[in-house]
């Protein structure tokens, strides 16, 4: 007596055969556990009699997905069947104990498009012979369909049949496999349903021997089930042509499916789906995030730093431009860009959106808040078009406009903090004193936040009050230093800190070798300019002369919280200034890249540069 699974991709009929298989004799799961509801307000239009699967499966194959990097809709890699149960192994005896749960008796039928892509895995964790029913309907059919139920676009329907399709016909191979073809089916339910359960009882289903059964399961298919209607395969999108004409050329029964290999999905759909990939990560990781707000809610204890052990900022450091853009061109960052791509479009018409994550230097989850200020145009996003035709988007400033609501700094100051504090931990470790770190600002977040944690670090920051004002003097509670010409001594801090300074200096070559005199021994020097990866040189944009400025290139001046009308650049910086580091001191640098979404580190190639004194 062998059991039944139903396979297809979604919106292809699963349900309706599944149901139909029920009737002629193979038993469901239990009805605690059934996808069906008796009460017509609980119906879906989408599936009137039901989806007659079960919910704890269902879930526990989305698990399985996770596990593998995917979602149903937007699916795992394809992989060899053999790669498939080596990732999935250690699922093997829970997923059969979760099956006989929901399906005590022998003789069962069980359906989920999700099988497609795991059947493989689940012939092995259950030890069966089964009998597989394969659903075939048309990718264009398919595609509105899914429109209309899910909202997804015709490419991304579309790729998903592929995706579906190409695995269910790979894993089918080797099994009895009954095809039952959804158009055929609702045309003439009466002959397709007979043929069915000859072809079930041939290879050893538990068909009923009565008619009672049939009857019941012709009436249960209603002409109106099929929403939208093609002329036949023939007239599919092109891109499908392959799996397409493979289809057309298949029977309805077989003893052992044939192996049919390859079967490549074309590239745009491949990196279609690869893109949804990156967004279901994007969305799970908010989901997380908001679980997480809410727990902190709920526990009152938002004031506090939230205990999180081992979260560090992701980093990689590089010593050579070389090595900047080898990371640049790798996989991985051209995987960041696109998601950063699907989620400013996801918010192009909100005036300001928020972004869930994890705020490293506050230790809390939280809330970006981001706007476009500053926002510019993508630098490629045609893929995210249907057509490949160019899409009008704006891109935030990373940069700038993630903003943590609790301590007010935004991506790059946060990125830094997170990294002095981890120095200053390296320094207590090392020294067993009280660091002391020295910040070429004063009135802004970052300070803040490190005056605040005086137990950790003594803090020492200033600002440019001008050129009247003698180094080292105070005005108002500020401290007013030149960078070109430090008042400290030298060796007097653990740390310096420069962030966004450099580039309003006039001489920066001075500014780089005052800040490197007063740093101690085993010391560390972060400096965070804006850079243009694109340049080779330095480009000076205005000059002193006395106390006039000669402007080489129109004014350009950026925000400065000490003066509304801004801070006037001076300097635009290219590879010449990281160059600059090494020839001006005596310092180890690098160059340290950082990207993270859960805590809210976006941008692409996001940097700071980092010296050592050993």
């Amino acid at each position: 007596m062998r059991p039944v699974l139903v396979v297809g991709p979604h919106r292809t009929g699963t349900s309706i055969v599944t149901r139909i298989v029920s009737l002629l004799g193979p038993r469901l799961c239990v009805e605690g556990d059934r996808m069906v509801s008796d009460d017509p307000a609980k119906i879906s239009p989408d599936n009137p009699t039901g989806h007659w699967e079960s919910r704890s499966l269902t879930d526990f194959n989305d698990e399985l997905l996770a596990h593998l990097g995917g979602t149903w809709h937007a699916p795992p890699e394809p992989m060899p069947p053999a790669d498939l149960l080596v990732r999935l192994e250690s699922h093997s005896s829970d997923a059969g104990e979760r099956f006989h749960r929901v399906h005590p008796s022998a003789g069962w039928v069980w359906k989920d498009p999700r099988l497609c892509l795991l059947l493989p895995f689940w012939i092995r964790a259950l030890g069966a012979d089964p009998i597989v029913v394969l659903t075939v309907r048309g990718p264009r059919d398919v595609a509105r369909s899914l429109a209309r139920r899910n909202g997804f676009g015709p490419a991304h329907a579309t790729a998903l049949w592929q995706r579906y399709t190409s695995a269910a016909l790979r894993h089918c191979a080797g099994l009895r496999t009954v095809i039952v073809r959804y158009d055929r089916l609702v045309d003439d339910p009466a002959a397709q349903i007979y043929q069915l359960r000859e072809a079930l009882d041939h290879h050893g289903a538990p068909v009923q021997a009565n008619d009672a059964g049939l009857e019941e399961a012709i009436a249960t298919v209603d002409p109106e089930l099929r929403h939208y209607r093609c002329e036949d395969l023939a007239t599919e999108p092109a891109t499908t042509g392959h799996v397409v004409r493979l289809l057309r050329s298949l029977g309805d029964d077989y003893e052992s499916f044939p192996r049919l290999e390859p079967l490549e999905m074309d590239s745009a759909s491949t990196e279609l789906l690869a893109s949804q990939r990156q967004l279901a990560r994007t969305e799970s990781t908010a989901r997380w995030m908001n679980a997480r707000l809410r727990n902190l809610e709920t526990e009152e204890c938002c004031r506090t730093e939230a205990v999180v052990p081992d979260r560090h900022l992701p980093t990689i450091r590089c010593c050579t431009r070389a090595e900047f853009f080898d990371v640049q061109r790798s996989e991985l960052f051209a995987d960041r860009y696109k998601m950063e791509l699907l989620i400013a479009r996801r918010h192009q018409t909100e005036e300001r959106f928020t972004l869930p994550g994890f705020c490293l230097p506050c230790r809390l989850p939280v809330e970006f808040e981001l706007d476009w200020q500053y926002a510019h145009p993508p630098i490629d996003a045609t893929w995210l078009s249907d057509d490949g035709s160019p899409l009008e988007l704006k891109i935030p400033n990373w940069r700038e406009r993630i903003l943590c609501p609790h301590c007010g700094m935004n991506n790059r100051q946060r990125a830094i903090a997170a990294e002095i504090r981890e120095a200053v931990r390296r320094q207590q470790a090392r020294r067993g004193v009280t660091p002391r770190i020295y910040l070429t600002e004063q009135v802004t977040p970052m300070f803040s936040y490190f005056a605040d944690r005086s137990a950790e670090a003594e803090c020492v920051g200033s600002e440019y009050l001008g050129p009247r004002h003698r180094g080292g003097s105070i005005r108002d509670g500020i401290r007013h230093e030149n960078v070109e010409a430090l008042s400290f001594g030298d060796a007097s801090f653990d740390m310096v800190v420069s962030c966004s300074v450099l580039e309003h200096v006039n001489e920066p070559l001075a500014a780089i070798g005052q800040l490197a005199r007063i740093l101690r021994p085993g010391g560390e020097l972060f400096l965070e300019v804006p850079f243009d990866i694109s340049k080779e040189h330095n480009t000076r944009r205005a000059h002193h002369l006395g106390d006039n400025v000669q402007h080489l290139l129109p004014a350009e001046y950026h925000g400065d919280p000490m003066s509304e009308a801004g801070s006037l650049v001076f300097f635009d910086f290219g590879w010449e200034f990281f160059d600059q580091l090494r020839e001006q001191t005596d310092l180890s640098w690098s160059l340290v890249t950082y990207w993270s979404l859960e805590l809210g580190h976006l941008g692409g190639a996001q940097f700071f540069f980092h010296g050592l004194r050993d």
